[in-house]
């Protein structure tokens, strides 16, 4: 299903083409990429991704929880006892409200962070064809776990994106209220004040250089970076990261991000001159790939990095599209690189009415 997914784009760009670059044609491709996407995983089944299902138990649960207990949970995480992710049931409990169906809970979430792709996009891209390969890198890299997979993080970044534009708008306290509440859904959500912060830099040559520096540092302290991670989150739940042990390492995920890094060294080489939301995804994308050396600790800390990779879909076309000489030939290479990574990874992407089985910590479930 994924692969297929790849149509849209192109389709889009065929579409848009009489009139290239205009607003209208941009919010169209948007706006379309937008629904679809969020229709596809809406519609996915439980046996898709690790987590859905956990997930629909929450969803289940969730619906028989007083909203006392709901706020109560809030309080108690504030004065330090050890609660999960409240914001979230609080999250789950509003969209109750209106929709007691999970599936069309699952369509609101990605809509939510589909929607912040669409901004950063819409702002930091300048061209249609630009469009094509920020949701071609969306689509390979990170679709499949946000938000089909890691739905309270799917929040939390998006969240963390509206945050960026609120600053950007000169509503900064609003900005401040997303991201409390972003951590109150995820505890990870903290480490989205970085590109926040990344805002405020104004040389992103320096942010991207120290990347060199910072990555085989993390590379030796992997371990014990991971640790102070758990240790700053306050709970039980990740203490396994701490002694983790993982003999499945996605080295061709991290070859492509390195590859990725050095193909934004020519911009700051020719002092290209980028917005505040280029500028911040330049920055946030290079600090990423720092964060792809955790992966040498344990392949599932994956999730932590998106909240850095998410900007790839700035990062990529900008660096695309100033090559010059042989833009075409880099774009094309790129291309069949996100296809290529979508047709050869297992999928397990199932419609909700289609049979599936679940992962192995779960019974299995038609």
């Amino acid at each position: 299903m994924y692969s297929l997914l790849f149509i849209f784009p192109i389709v889009l760009y065929f579409i848009t083409k009489r009139k290239p670059d205009t607003i209208r044609s941009k919010k169209l491709f948007i706006i379309v990429m937008t629904l679809v996407l969020s229709t596809v995983s809406g519609l996915r089944g439980l046996g898709t991704g690790i987590d859905t299902y956990n997930y629909y138990m929450n969803f289940e649960t969730i619906q028989n929880t007083s909203w006392f207990m709901l706020i109560s949970n809030i309080t108690d995480y504030l004065q330090g006892a050890n609660v999960t992710d409240p914001g979230f049931f609080v999250f789950v409990k509003i969209i109750q409200l209106f929709f007691s169906s999970f599936y069309v809970f699952n369509f609101f979430v990605a809509l939510l962070i589909t929607s912040a792709i669409g901004l950063l996009i819409f702002y930091g891209v300048e061209k249609i064809s630009g469009y094509v390969l920020s949701y071609s890198y969306y689509i390979s890299l990170l679709y499949w776990n946000i938000p089909n997979n890691l739905t309270r993080q799917s929040i939390a970044i998006a969240l963390m994106v509206f945050s960026i534009f609120l600053i950007l708008r000169k509503r900064k306290m609003s900005a401040v209220f997303l991201m409390l509440f972003a951590i109150l859904c995820h505890r990870s959500a903290f480490l989205g004040i970085i590109p926040i912060l990344l805002l405020y830099v104004k040389k992103t040559k320096w942010t991207f250089l120290s990347i060199i520096l910072l990555t085989p540092l993390l590379f030796l302290l992997g371990q014990e970076f991971v640790n102070l991670l758990v240790l700053i989150s306050d709970s039980e739940r990740y203490l396994h990261y701490m002694d983790s042990e993982t003999s499945a390492r996605p080295l061709a995920y991290m070859l492509e991000m390195f590859l990725f890094y050095l193909m934004g060294i020519g911009i700051w080489k020719k002092k290209y001159v980028m917005n505040d939301i280029q500028r911040v995804s330049y920055s946030s994308f290079a600090l990423s790939v720092a964060f792809v050396s955790m992966l040498w600790v344990d392949s599932d800390l994956l999730r932590i990095g998106m909240y850095f990779s998410i900007f790839g879909v700035v990062y990529i076309p900008l660096c695309v599209e100033h090559f010059k000489k042989h833009s075409w030939v880099i774009y094309i290479i790129v291309m069949m690189l996100f296809v290529g990574r979508s047709v050869l990874r297992p999928e397990n992407y199932q419609f909700y009415w289609e049979k599936y089985e679940l992962s192995d910590r779960y019974r299995y479930y038609e």
